[in-house]
C-alpha cells in the first residue's frame, strides 16, 4: 500500500519511473562500457538514479560505475 493507502501496482510503479526519468535531461548513447562509465562517473549527480538495462555487458557497466563513484 502506498502512503495514503493506495494499491501499488507494477504499471504505477513503471509510470512514476518515467515521470521522474523524464523531468530531467535528455538520454544519451555513450558507446562501449568504458565510454559509459566514463559519462556516468563524469555526469551522475548526488541523487540521482541510474537505471542499467539490456544484455551483455551491462552488468559490467553497473559494477565498475559503483567501484568508480565509490573512488
Amino acid at each position: 500500500m502506498g502512503p495514503n493507502g493506495e494499491r501499488i501496482t507494477a504499471h504505477r510503479i513503471t509510470s512514476d519511473l518515467v515521470a521522474a526519468i523524464s523531468a530531467h535531461s535528455p538520454a544519451t548513447a555513450s558507446g562501449n562500457v568504458e565510454q559509459t562509465v566514463a559519462a556516468l562517473t563524469r555526469d551522475a549527480k548526488p541523487g540521482d538514479v541510474v537505471i542499467c538495462m539490456g544484455a551483455g555487458e551491462n552488468d559490467r557497466v553497473a559494477r565498475m560505475l559503483v567501484e568508480r563513484l565509490r573512488e
